[in-house]
């Protein structure tokens, strides 16, 4: 099957049963990743964390079937994405390599948030900005990549206006998500930014911008680390209780529990999207929440 292409190993035509679940989910948002780690898990005799797709299919049958759901799947996610103009214009290639741009700028120059950046005139929180602030800071933070006026009127269209022509910045923030530029680059079109985001691996100089911004809650586990210390939350404390076999991984949807269950003021769809976009994995599903205890900004804030 070639949409899986891009996961399959050349050589012994496995994949990574994180890599399949994680295919999968995205050509179709309604199914349950628990449930298909557990039937990755039954086809992984051995444990190695890896299965043919053969096998998988032929566990599930139906090939014909299921690969052309998947293409139409995989087509409908891309139209809900992106603009119509955009597709029928052939210009995807163009905004892809625009905003992957933006976003390396963003992790590895400001060490900060699309929304923090685009927020930065949004003074009552409301998601919105004007035409002129939100031009003004694709001039501030983006000159370099939106380097003639075509690149930035360009990047001026795929923005949303509400009726009084205000911009919602955050929808257009989606673009520069984690989550969606890594899908740029099994297109070719840019490379991915740090391994688990902001929080990771920022610089001393970006560490000390992000600490002195105002807090603000947004999905992503800077504002975790930054709300958990804010409040004396003993993380280190509770993700280590949390792991009974001393595996150093959490299962997925205990973690979400867990995090839910600390007063930081973030919702279920706000915690998917951290996971999504700011964690680690292995090969069955579970957190790596030493990524977390080892980042700079939770060492930092630790001291």
């Amino acid at each position: 099957m070639h949409i899986f292409a891009d996961i399959t190993h050349r050589d012994t035509q496995e994949v990574r049963i994180r890599d399949f679940v994680a295919k999968l989910v995205r050509l179709d948002p309604g199914l349950v990743e628990e449930d298909l780690f557990k039937c990755c898990r039954v086809l992984d005799a051995d444990g190695s964390g890896t299965i043919t797709l053969d096998e998988f299919l032929e566990f599930f049958g139906q090939l014909g079937d299921a690969e052309q759901d998947m293409h139409q799947a995989e087509d409908e996610l891309e139209d809900e994405l992106w603009p119509d103009w955009l597709i029928k214009g052939g210009k995807l290639a163009h905004a892809q390599t625009l905003l992957a741009g933006m976003y390396s700028v963003l992790e590895r120059e400001h060490g900060i948030t699309a929304e923090q950046a685009f927020g930065i005139y949004d003074m009552k929180d409301t998601g919105e900005c004007s035409t002129d602030e939100f031009r003004r800071v694709l001039r501030i933070f983006f000159g370099e990549v939106l380097a003639s006026s075509a690149d930035l009127d360009f990047v001026m269209k795929l923005t949303q206006r509400r009726a009084d022509q205000r911009i919602a910045y955050r929808e257009f923030c989606k673009f520069l998500s984690k989550r969606v530029v890594r899908t740029f680059k099994s297109q070719g079109a840019a490379a991915d930014g740090p391994s688990a985001g902001a929080a990771e691996a920022l610089g001393d100089g970006a560490l000390q911008r992000e600490l002195s911004q105002p807090l603000r809650k947004e999905a992503s586990l800077t504002y975790v680390l930054r709300k958990a210390a804010e409040l004396h939350l003993d993380l280190r404390k509770i993700l280590v209780e949390s792991d009974k076999n001393e595996l150093n991984v959490i299962p997925r949807s205990k973690f979400v529990g867990l995090l839910l269950g600390l007063p930081l003021g973030i919702n279920e769809v706000e915690v998917r999207e951290i996971l999504e976009n700011d964690l680690h994995f292995d090969n069955y599903g579970n957190v790596d929440y030493t990524v977390v205890l080892n980042s700079d900004l939770f060492c930092h804030l630790e001291r």
